[in-house]
């Protein structure tokens, strides 16, 4: 990957009062906390098990000079390190990947458009649509089906991503990752 990232989890109140360049991105991470209960709200099938909030956030930042990120999945059940760590942490509880863009003054020729190809079996290398980063976009996708890529971006570019989880006790389990 080419961005440079910052992992974020709670404002600590004892690091004083929340700067106002990064009060945008507290709110932003508040409001996606509160995604998992409202996908839960509007999806009574619940293909993913019991969601929950995300535990962490990840702020990262393209500088503009072509910087990209592969074509990848966000939840692989082949990663040998997909079960590795603590329930809720690890690679194979990711249910739904949430990304918010901040870029204001986003410009087509600026690139940086997230790619997201078809999940149907058999079309994985077909493009489903780019999605520019404008600010306030919030795209929410199946980690386990979606392949998706960052194409290089010639403007700078903000996203917060986030992962909700699915059921962490069975880990993916009852999509036959195991």
């Amino acid at each position: 990957r080419e961005d440079k990232i910052m992992v974020l989890d709670v404002w600590d109140e004892a690091w004083g009062p929340i700067p106002d360049h990064f009060m945008g991105v507290a709110q932003a991470c508040s409001m996606m906390k509160g995604l998992a209960h409202a996908i839960s709200r509007h999806a009574p099938q619940r293909p993913w098990g019991e969601l929950t909030a995300p535990p962490f956030f990840q702020l990262a930042v393209y500088d503009g000079v072509g910087a990209k990120y592969v074509r990848h999945i966000d939840n692989d059940p082949e990663d040998p390190a997909a079960r590795e760590g603590p329930p809720g942490l690890r690679i194979c509880d990711r249910a739904i990947t949430a990304l918010l863009y901040f870029n204001k003054d986003w410009n087509e020729e600026d690139g940086g458009y997230l790619r997201l190809y078809k999940s149907e079996p058999g079309q994985e290398e077909e493009v489903l649509e780019d999605i520019a980063p404008t600010a306030g976009r919030l795209i929410l996708f199946d980690s386990k089906k979606f392949f998706h890529e960052v194409l290089p971006s010639f403007g700078r570019r903000w996203a917060l991503s986030a992962w909700i989880n699915g059921d962490i006790l069975t880990g993916g389990a009852e999509q036959g990752t195991e």
